[in-house]
């Protein structure tokens, strides 16, 4: 249900996007979309982080320079909800990887406490 959720629309139910906001294709990874007005990609996944709980994963990238706090807000707003809580995690220095310099994070949680 809920890849079925992500593969359409963000993950407020029954929501859609406005139409700045276009599909770039569903991945092995998730599902991306674009806001060329804003300069904004966004990826979308579901990932299992803690033993069964399962986190809507939202990706947020521009193609030159890392998004503002504007930027994530708007993404977040948009792709988990105004009202819905979402983290962002600073990892170990151990820990950290980069796959794209230009791109921020935001975790939200889809599994019940």
């Amino acid at each position: 249900m809920l890849q079925r959720i992500i593969a359409t629309t963000p993950a407020r139910p029954g929501a859609t996007l406005a139409p700045e906001w276009k599909p770039v294709g569903v991945f092995p990874y998730g599902t991306a979309w674009a806001n060329h007005r804003l300069g904004l990609r966004v990826i979308m996944s579901v990932d299992t982080l803690v033993g069964d709980e399962r986190y809507l994963h939202v990706s947020c990238s521009r193609k030159s320079r890392l998004p503002s706090w504007d930027d994530l807000k708007v993404v977040k707003d948009v792709f988990i909800g105004e009202e819905v809580e979402a983290i962002q995690c600073l990892p170990k220095k151990s820990e950290y990887v980069n796959l794209m310099p230009h791109c921020l994070h935001l975790w939200a949680r889809v599994t019940a406490p």
